[in-house]
């Protein structure tokens, strides 16, 4: 079932926008907790695909144990899609996405999935220098 009304609003953009309709800040947002542990599908990636596991890995610290199989997909897909982007049909841009929103790989899925971490600083000195 999909989820209702829009998208949340990443804090920054609500920062950079001087908070549209004066809500507060989201107290929640998920902040660095640590890599990603290695599952069974990182020994079967291969080449490019294992690079970037290691890459999101790194960058996504909200990712838990049990996104490495869904992680391990997304990758393989980009992989595939890096290696003949002229190829990729509708659908499977569509399934990388998909994927990519899942894990939070966009700031609103991030915003929404909002379980994981301390409470984010809500100043525009943590954003801006």
């Amino acid at each position: 079932m999909a989820a209702r009304g829009p998208k949340p609003t990443a804090t920054v953009v609500k920062l950079v926008t001087n908070k549209p309709g004066h809500r507060p800040l989201p107290k929640d947002e998920p902040r660095p907790q640590g890599p990603l542990g290695k599952c069974d599908l990182y020994i079967r990636l291969k080449g490019r695909a294992r690079t970037l596991w290691r890459v999101a890995s790194g960058m996504a610290w909200w990712l838990g144990d049990v996104d490495g199989f869904k992680l391990g997909v997304w990758c393989s897909l980009q992989a595939e899609y890096e290696r003949a982007p002229e190829r990729a049909t509708p659908a499977f841009v569509g399934q990388l996405r998909v994927l990519g929103s899942e894990l939070g790989f966009d700031v609103a899925a991030r915003t929404k999935m909002g379980c994981h971490g301390k409470t984010a600083p809500a100043t525009k000195d943590t954003y801006f220098d």
